[in-house]
């Protein structure tokens, strides 16, 4: 990278969150146990960030179905917050129901 003049951006790290509290926790019902036996049965969250246009970031939660590795619903949200994964699972009741 020296040789033709690229050096890499180097981010500072960044000082102003705080860790806070969990307003939301659960039981660990699935005990590393990752296989399903039918769909449904047992749904995981994800949440990660996109950049798009002038150094924006957008957040997508999605749940995803271990039976089938299928995406149940996403949400797509410019603020990462507890909302934005509420969200996610009210609509994925929603489809399911």
């Amino acid at each position: 990278m020296r040789i033709m003049n690229l050096y890499p951006e180097i981010r500072k790290k960044r000082s102003d969150w705080v860790r806070t509290v969990p307003e939301h926790t659960f039981e660990n019902v699935i005990s590393r146990d990752f296989v399903a036996s039918k769909p449904n049965k047992k749904w995981f969250t994800d949440v990660s960030y996109l950049f798009y246009g002038n150094h924006q970031k957008a957040y997508i939660s999605a749940i995803i179905d271990r039976y089938d590795l299928s995406i149940v619903s996403y949400v797509i949200s410019t603020k990462n917050d507890n909302k934005l994964v509420m969200d996610t699972v009210k609509k994925s009741l929603r489809i399911k129901s």
